[in-house]
């Protein structure tokens, strides 16, 4: 197997020292350890690649050519170079360590889920193009994929590009925990239905994140308390309806 080092420089590790079942784990345990930049799979297609294992990376791609990736479609996405023009538009604030949020009062079982700040209105509108911008870039080049030229490197940055959009999603949905507490709040009548509300809006919450529009020129916290409310109120008139000796499964 041969390695590309960042400087470009080409070294040959053997396949007995880290070869496994799986050909992921060789790959990622070859990446671990050399800290390489690219891999170049020398013997990928040569007749010394075991033909099971080639199946599974052929399946691999397989799966990732019939899955549509979908986002928010924004208007800098189509400029030219919008990597380099989104990350003009990034707060510094956002790279500054996270100041203690104080607790509100009542919320301390719940002190772990609000201690995220909220977004400023520019920070919020920079996470929403950062996150969807990952996505799109992993479409175009999830386009690009082809059986009969498997391309590992590809793959490799399509799932690069998801883990980063998924870490965006999750902090601003960190950020918008204490709208989902404060809603709970609002319809519970014990701190257990409470609990339970909060368990139940999380799912809304992120799905919330996923289909927001930034470019509509709205905030975030609009959409997402109508959403969440709205889930709320569905699961408040379930219990309700249902008989006491029926148990409820949303």
């Amino acid at each position: 197997i041969m390695i590309q080092q960042p400087g470009g420089r080409f070294i040959r590790m053997e396949q007995p020292a880290l070869w496994k079942d799986s050909m992921w784990e060789a790959v990622d345990a070859i990446w671990d350890l050399a800290g390489c930049a690219s891999l170049v799979l020398e013997e990928l297609l040569t007749d010394d690649f075991p033909e099971a294992q080639m199946a599974e990376v052929l399946a691999h791609i397989r799966d990732w050519i019939e899955r549509e990736i979908h986002f928010v479609d924004h208007p800098l996405f189509s400029q030219t170079k919008p990597a380099e023009r989104l990350m003009t538009l990034r707060p510094a604030s956002l790279d500054a360590t996270e100041a203690p949020v104080k607790n509100e009062p009542g919320l301390a079982f719940v002190a772990g889920m609000v201690t995220a700040p909220l977004l400023t209105q520019a920070e919020e509108s920079y996470l929403f193009q950062q996150m969807n911008f990952l996505k799109f870039r992993a479409e175009q080049a999830r386009r690009k994929l082809c059986l009969n030229q498997p391309d590992l490197s590809l793959v490799d940055r399509i799932e690069a590009d998801l883990r980063e959009s998924t870490e965006v999603r999750n902090r601003i949905v960190r950020s918008n925990l204490r709208l989902v507490v404060a809603l709970a709040r609002k319809f519970s009548l014990s701190i257990d239905q409470m609990s339970e509300l909060i368990g139940e809006a999380t799912v809304p919450l992120i799905r919330a994140v996923e289909l927001f529009d930034i470019s509509l020129g709205n905030r975030f916290s609009t959409y997402a308390t109508w959403a969440v409310r709205n889930h709320m109120v569905r699961c408040m008139s379930r219990r309700q309806a249902a008989p006491d000796h029926v148990e409820i499964k949303d």
